[in-house]
């Protein structure tokens, strides 16, 4: 039996090809199909993800903790859920847009199969099992500065405001989400 691996570092380079901004280095799992997000970028010369920030800023945390302090707590945790679904929504249409712009056409696609993510191409949001490395938000900050918009990292790593989405995005059509 011969076989043959490669592990490739994700290198971001600037509009003119170059600088690298950052590298991304993802874990591989120990078991299965040895699947690492690294297996998305061709090896063969250049080729492209994407990042995106989505939120949907503050008020919606705001709003439902004044209502918990008024002791409407149902009213405020289902003000904070639209919150969160919001950013989740966003991100979703952004997704799509970023699927267009490279030129993916989701043809006839249903809402279910939108819903299952049953269309080319996955995003991938750092602290879960394919970019565990929740520090590498900090690199993704560096590269969209979404600070402008009032979006902001703790000390931990976690986004503020609560109500925010991120992913790197990968558009093979072999793209599947795993665990480690």
């Amino acid at each position: 039996m011969e076989k043959e691996r490669k592990i490739f570092k994700i290198e971001v380079l600037s509009d003119d090809l170059s600088t690298v901004l950052e590298t991304f280095d993802f874990p591989r799992q120990k078991y299965g199909q040895y699947l690492s997000l690294n297996d998305y970028v061709s090896p063969d010369g250049i080729d492209y993800i994407g990042f995106f920030v989505a939120t949907a800023g503050e008020k919606s945390r705001l709003v439902s903790n004044e209502l918990k302090e008024k002791g409407e707590f149902y009213r405020g945790h289902i003000v904070n859920s639209v919150g969160l679904e919001l950013a989740e929504a966003t991100s979703e249409y952004i997704h799509k847009m970023m699927r267009q712009d490279v030129g993916i056409i989701d043809k006839d696609i249903t809402l279910n199969e939108i819903l299952s993510a049953q269309y080319q191409g996955n995003r991938y949001s750092f602290g879960y099992p394919a970019c565990p490395d929740l520090s590498d938000q900090r690199k993704l900050f560096n590269l969209l500065k979404p600070e402008r918009y009032g979006i902001s990292l703790t000390e931990e790593f976690m986004m503020y405001p609560e109500a925010t989405v991120s992913a790197i995005v990968f558009s093979q059509p072999f793209c599947k989400y795993f665990n480690m």
